[in-house]
């Protein structure tokens, strides 16, 4: 049987998975692409990216939104967020990260540890399935960026 930090890696990885796949499906001409009433699919992205960065540090004291390309993903203008191939990279580093919190932790922690993230939940396990409700909320409007712009979807993981 599994740990509880064994099922939650292999689901999150699921995850990465799909949105990996999703931003491979944006040509270049659409990824900072701004459609009036819609995200370019370079905010959602970079948004998502940053939110489970965040999200997976012990707490929200001190965290530097945007200082890893230097842009607020909701401010600044389209053509100065960075391009999929970076937003990849850096999915890429959280994806192994990630996956190495959810491991390392026991059952016990997640069900008794304090969780810093207060509004996430109780525990660190209602903490990482309240993030990975968050990613697929933000999955889903990529998805529909997709689907909106008659690009092909994602693969279901």
């Amino acid at each position: 049987m599994a740990s509880i930090g064994e099922a939650l890696a292999a689901q999150w990885d699921r995850t990465w998975l799909m949105f990996l796949d999703a931003v491979a499906k944006f040509p270049d001409d659409q990824w900072r692409a701004e459609v009036p009433g819609e995200l370019a699919p370079a905010r959602s992205a970079l948004h998502l990216v940053e939110t489970v960065d965040f999200y997976r540090g012990e707490g929200p004291e001190g965290y530097a939104w945007g200082a890893r390309f230097r842009v607020d993903w909701e401010g600044s203008p389209a053509q100065q967020l960075p391009g999929a191939g970076e937003v990849v990279v850096w999915a890429e580093e959280l994806r192994a990260i990630v996956d190495a919190q959810l491991r390392a932790m026991s059952d016990e922690e997640f069900l008794t540890a304090p969780n810093p993230y207060a509004w996430t939940g109780a525990n660190r396990l209602e903490h990482w399935l309240y993030g990975i409700r968050h990613f697929h909320q933000h999955l889903g409007e990529l998805h529909g960026l997709l689907r909106r712009r008659g690009l092909p979807l994602e693969d279901w993981h």
